[in-house]
């Protein structure tokens, strides 16, 4: 994915301009070698740790500083490649501001790191690759875990309902 650089269009505060692309297995090539630009992007979960957790649903806080399309993608299945299936915004309509928007992680995501890419333009209809006449791309690493934890009640069960099997707490 590559977007031509000028027109004001990006995600957070922050676009850096590379000659190609500075690939890495976190996704932060481009950190290490120029300006961190990777700031238009911040996942929350149930727990605000920023790991995502399968079957349930998470915030993806996204930063626009001007109108424009989103495009999102997670490799939810972790094979390397994104699927049509792992969209998850399609061409979303944003106006300049923060913006919270909820996903649902699939219960069968896989265990562990993955690598998600958003891309912000005016142009509708961007694929996970390709050019697009203005805008940003950016790609994170995200951890997806299947141990959600929680903070039960202490009562006796199952009088009173504490414990999971009984649809406590």
């Amino acid at each position: 994915a590559r977007h031509i650089l000028g027109s004001n269009v990006y995600l957070g505060s922050l676009v850096d301009l590379e000659p190609d692309g500075l690939q890495s297995t976190n996704a932060d090539g481009d950190d290490n070698d120029n300006t961190d630009d990777e700031d238009g992007i911040a996942f929350t979960g149930p727990d605000d740790t920023g790991i995502l957790y399968a079957g349930y649903s998470a915030i993806v806080s996204v930063t626009a500083n001007s109108a424009g399309l989103l495009n999102g993608w997670i490799d939810f299945n972790a094979d390397g490649s994104w699927q049509p299936s792992e969209q998850i915004f399609d061409d979303l309509p944003l106006t300049p501001g923060t913006h919270e928007l909820v996903i649902i992680v699939p219960s069968g995501a896989a265990i562990g790191s993955t690598i998600s890419r958003f891309r912000f333009s005016t142009d509708p209809g961007l694929e996970v690759t390709g050019l697009a006449e203005d805008g940003e791309v950016e790609d994170y690493q995200v951890e997806i875990s299947d141990q959600l934890a929680f903070d039960f009640g202490d009562t006796p069960d199952p009088a009173y309902p504490t414990l999971l099997v009984n649809d406590g707490a």
